[in-house]
């Protein structure tokens, strides 16, 4: 489904992502912090690009960002857009999402 140089623009990571390891990683730092599950909600293609905005729910079930579980669900709203080469591969994607408002509801930072 992704491409090996793929290119992840992702407002968790500091840096962009590049490269299957990268996404490993970026994919394994949520599961392992949460239990959760996505619900696509809106879906618009044109030519070599796709636009998701989707809705997570989510519990905070362990290790995220330094942060211990929580046990505390929280709903987290937000857009990918994500383009494809010919084979249907992603090779570069656009994450956007509230990752402030995440944050603030884990108790890493004051509201």
């Amino acid at each position: 489904m992704v491409a090996e140089g793929c290119h992840s623009h992702d407002p968790s990571d500091v840096q962009d992502s590049i490269g299957m390891d990268a996404v490993r990683r970026g994919i394994g730092m949520w599961r392992q912090g949460f239990d959760f599950a996505f619900t696509v909600e809106d879906q618009i293609a044109e030519g070599d690009r796709v636009c998701t905005r989707w809705t997570c729910d989510a519990t905070h079930t362990g290790d995220f960002m330094g942060l211990q579980p929580t046990g505390i669900d929280v709903r987290i709203t937000g857009t990918l857009i994500q383009r494809f080469r010919e084979d249907g591969k992603v090779v570069e994607d656009w994450w956007q999402y509230d990752m402030l408002g995440l944050m603030e509801r884990l108790g890493a930072v004051e509201e």
